[in-house]
């Protein structure tokens, strides 16, 4: 079974913050303190390093469908496409007829939120992507 890049990555990405966070302890406090209070320091990295796991463990074995509420705080049509009319309309940046001349399916009909994210999925962002 191929591994996938999140999980090729997960010791590389550790390595990297602890050697960060011990980077920038050198920094704040010195080299002399940093050793001296080493202990201090390494009660603070081994839980920062029980911080990190835990949370690249939910990260690998949540599903999409429980992170996605988590992320978004919605329990229902949770992704941003659900809602891509109504936040496509309430950016100023975005002229609503130009919207409603580009896309008239998803303007013309009173298309559901649970459709929504189908259509700006494939017929957004998709080709935006250069993916089709």
């Amino acid at each position: 079974m191929e591994k996938d890049l999140k999980t090729q990555n997960i010791l590389p990405l550790s390595a990297i913050y602890i050697g960060t966070c011990f980077l920038l302890a050198l920094v704040q406090w010195g080299e002399e303190d940093v050793f001296e209070y080493s202990t201090r320091l390494a009660q603070q990295a081994i839980t920062a390093t029980i911080v990190m796991g835990f949370s690249a463990v939910l990260s690998n074995l949540l599903p999409n469908s429980v992170k996605h509420p988590l992320v978004y705080f919605r329990f229902q049509n949770v992704l941003s496409g659900h809602r891509c009319k109504r936040i496509c309309k309430r950016d100023p940046r975005l002229p609503e007829n130009h919207l409603e001349r580009r896309w008239p399916e998803l303007y013309a009909q009173n298309m559901k939120e649970s459709e929504q994210n189908s259509y700006w999925y494939k017929e957004i962002y998709l080709p935006v992507r250069g993916c089709l």
